[in-house]
């Protein structure tokens, strides 16, 4: 049956061919590619070059027009069926078709919001993420001692974070160790029953944190970009703080190779001095933060000039500009005076910048000092800006734990893909939300449809779920030593499940990789008497030097559980002094030092109970799911349905399909939205 398709674009109803062809693909979780989230999409199609459609893509066909349609850049649109809602996604112009040099058809293809999540969030790395900013703190051998025991709690904007930032018992470089019959001064021997100079030294801790404060600095930077406005809000339906197994989760603040602070100079980023003063501007139809730039065009580009005023006459310094973390240009060995104009010029990419500041000295920025920002247009007159410090600020000598500084390099896609394919996530944005779920609990929440009449039964085709005969569940980083001395042992990667059936049968190999570093932890014994102890900890060293030291390492970012310990007492020290520590985060693959629930694929021997946890990301997050695909009687079943509005318009892919009395999950679904038919893949429920 003939049905009506109404498609909006920026909430402009546009004009449709009479005979134009429009088909929809939705799948979730699709068998033959696992480890991905689908969304929906369609197949190119054509508007016709109307009055209407003129206006809303601003005859992109004519390059003279000035301010017009950017194909560069997807736009809102909403697809309806017989005026009743369908899918709400974006659109992306392809191109025009001329005739005679005048337009006659526009290309387009529609996404579902997820696939424009990707296109947002681009190459920009999590040290892009300024909202980080608000958990900046100093690295002392105080605070090393306070975080160690407690953590840090920070308040933001009325929120209250729990134990955001912590300083975990893992090692940057030297080995610790617990000896009750020796006293070497200055080594990693944590044991406190005598005196001296020795134990955890503080500079080889790094913090960590909590990776739930990433996801809310994604959802706190994308409101804005590329002159668009955007909504990133996460559902909590797995992102909680009631989920433990995400909610415990935090990342290592490791960056670089060795100790924290090893070269002697501090770096202070400008934007953390005094955030509340950088307010948004707006040159020209160029809307943009001081530092986040977007919309660039070919005909414009920014300059700026840092007038910094120090109240310390001889300080030494260095000011660099950086665009996504790297450095673009750079003001050297700044000295002699107390003021300074440092200019930044022919800014002409898009990205987040940001001013730091190299000092082995601390001294006062006051309030005279300023930006002047000019923004510059070919054929035209320039406009600018300034903005000045409305306090004055001291830049210490102590070390300041920037995190944007101090986050490993990781593009922020990469990290949210990481999390999916730790917990099999699926996706979908519903009401402007970002629905994550499991997969099992995605599948748990649909609703059935028996859609046996409006299938044709007159041919399908039946054949196997998969062609794989083995699917690997890995982290891709597994180089840090206890890892590798594991691989060496026992010839199998740590923590990696390799799923196959006994009969493996013809297929592919099919890997399932989270991009992060795994590391195996260990539970320290006490040398002089083999006695356990309450200390587990992480060495960040490759290998083992010939005297015994480590080589150190940085790997892939690092994600691990913290639990409390602190039952044996541990010695922490500086350079001229120690303490006794009796509560400390200790890094963990389980969510705690009792729980059987752990970040293994694989079921491994816990580093701290020396039993076996069986509850895995691969047995608690894949196995129903796999163990299914994998069954004998699991069939992947084809066939064509004339599916009725009311199905068309309300089904989800987590719902399932009843045919011929049998239930089956569906796999995916390509639709004519101009007449219903739809070819399915089915995958039947066993």
């Amino acid at each position: 049956m003939k049905q009506e398709v109404q498609l909006y674009i920026e909430g402009q109803r546009v004009d449709l061919f009479n005979d134009e062809t429009i088909q929809i693909t939705s799948s979730i979780q699709n068998v033959k590619d696992i480890a991905k989230v689908f969304t929906d999409y369609s197949q190119t199609f054509t508007l016709p070059a109307s009055q209407t459609n003129n206006k809303v893509f601003k005859r992109y066909y004519n390059p003279d027009v000035i301010g017009g349609f950017d194909a560069r850049f997807k736009v809102d649109a909403v697809i309806e069926i017989n005026y009743q809602p369908f899918r709400t996604g974006k659109i992306k112009l392809e191109g025009v078709d001329l005739k005679d040099n005048v337009p006659s058809a526009y290309k387009i293809t529609f996404f579902g919001n997820i696939v424009n999540l990707k296109d947002l969030l681009g190459e920009d790395q999590l040290d892009g993420l300024n909202w980080l900013s608000n958990f900046d703190t100093i690295h002392s051998y105080d605070n090393v001692k306070a975080y160690l025991q407690n953590g840090r709690d920070f308040t933001i904007d009325s929120v209250s974070y729990t134990d955001a930032i912590i300083a975990p018992l893992i090692s940057a470089e030297q080995r610790w160790y617990y000896d009750t019959a020796t006293n070497i001064a200055g080594s990693g021997n944590l044991q406190t029953v005598d005196s001296g100079l020795r134990g955890a030294y503080y500079k080889d801790f790094k913090y960590a944190i909590r990776v739930y404060c990433i996801l809310k600095a994604i959802e706190k930077k994308y409101t804005i970009a590329n002159g668009y406005p955007v909504n990133i809000v996460f559902s909590d339906d797995f992102f909680s703080t009631s989920e433990t197994d995400f909610y415990g989760l935090y990342m290592w603040l490791h960056r670089e190779k060795g100790r924290f602070g090893l070269s002697g100079t501090r770096n202070t980023y400008l934007s953390t001095m005094n955030p509340e003063s950088w307010e948004g501007v707006v040159m020209g139809t160029n809307n943009f933060s001081i530092f986040d730039i977007f919309s660039f065009s070919g005909t414009l580009y920014y300059e700026f000039t840092l007038n910094l005023v120090v109240s310390t006459s001889g300080a030494n310094f260095n000011v660099y500009l950086e665009r996504d973390g790297s450095v673009v240009e750079s003001k050297l060995a700044n000295t002699g005076s107390t003021s300074y104009a440092l200019s930044f010029a022919n800014l002409t990419q898009n990205g987040n910048y940001k001013i730091r500041i190299e000092h082995t000295t601390g001294f006062n920025v006051i309030s005279t000092s300023t930006i002047d920002l000019v923004a510059n247009f070919s054929g035209g007159a320039p406009e600018s800006n300034t903005f000045t410090f409305t306090a004055n600020q001291t830049i210490s000598t102590d070390d300041n734990f920037i995190i944007t500084s101090n986050i490993p390099q990781m593009k922020v896609i990469d990290f949210l893909t990481g999390l999916f394919k730790m917990f099999n996530l699926t996706a979908y944005e519903r009401d402007g939300e970002i629905v994550v779920k499991p997969l099992n609990d995605f599948y748990a929440s649909g609703s059935t449809f028996d859609i046996t009449e409006f299938v044709d039964m007159s041919q399908s085709s039946v054949s196997p779920s998969t062609l794989f005969k083995q699917i690997n569940f890995q982290y891709a980083g597994l180089g840090s030593l206890f890892a590798v001395k594991h691989k060496e042992l026992f010839n199998l990667d740590w923590a990696t499940e390799e799923y196959a059936l006994e009969d493996k049968f013809d297929g592919d190999v099919y890997d399932v990789t989270a991009p992060f570093e795994h590391h195996k932890f260990e539970r320290i014994y006490n040398d002089a008497t083999g006695a356990s102890t309450s200390i587990q900890w992480g060495w960040s060293v490759d290998k083992l030097n010939d005297d015994g030291t480590g080589s150190n390492y940085l790997g892939l970012p690092l994600l691990f559980y913290a639990p409390l310990s602190g039952s044996t007492s541990i010695r922490l020290r500086n350079d001229a002094s120690f303490d006794s520590v009796t509560s400390y985060y200790v890094p963990s693959n389980s969510v705690s030092l009792s729980s059987s629930n752990t970040i293994n694929y694989k079921a491994e021997l816990n580093e701290y109970t020396n039993t076996v946890f069986n509850d895995t990301l691969f047995s608690n997050y894949y196995s129903d799911y796999i163990s299914d695909v994998f069954n004998a009687q699991t069939r992947l079943t084809k066939v064509t349905a004339y599916l009725p509005i009311k199905i068309l318009t309300q089904y989800k892919p987590e719902d399932t399909f009843i045919v011929s009395d049998r239930a089956y999950k569906i796999n995916s679904i390509t639709s004519d939205l101009t007449n219903g038919k739809s070819e399915i893949e089915l995958i039947n429920i066993v």
